[in-house]
């Protein structure tokens, strides 16, 4: 599989996750009224989930940045010939 079709498919995952979390915690909150601990809880899986979404982005942003030097290597070498 190419590179930036599976780190484009894990980030999406990764925000569905997050819009998962989100909406199971505003459940939670309303069902049990604990806002404090649930607060907590979801802000450690929400800034787990930030983090692995930069991680990938980031995989992705260099993934197309050596794809276009790439690119302009090959025009270059075209114009030499």
């Amino acid at each position: 599989m190419n590179p930036l079709n599976k780190s484009s498919l894990k980030c999406l995952l990764y925000v569905l996750l997050l819009l998962v979390v989100v909406a199971g915690g505003i459940y939670t909150i309303a069902i049990t009224g604990e806002l404090i601990i649930t607060s907590l809880g979801m802000g450690v899986i929400l800034g787990l989930f930030f983090i692995l979404i930069n991680k990938e982005s980031q995989r992705i942003e260099k993934f197309v940045e050596n794809q276009a030097v790439e690119k302009l290597i090959k025009a270059f070498e075209q114009q030499e010939k």
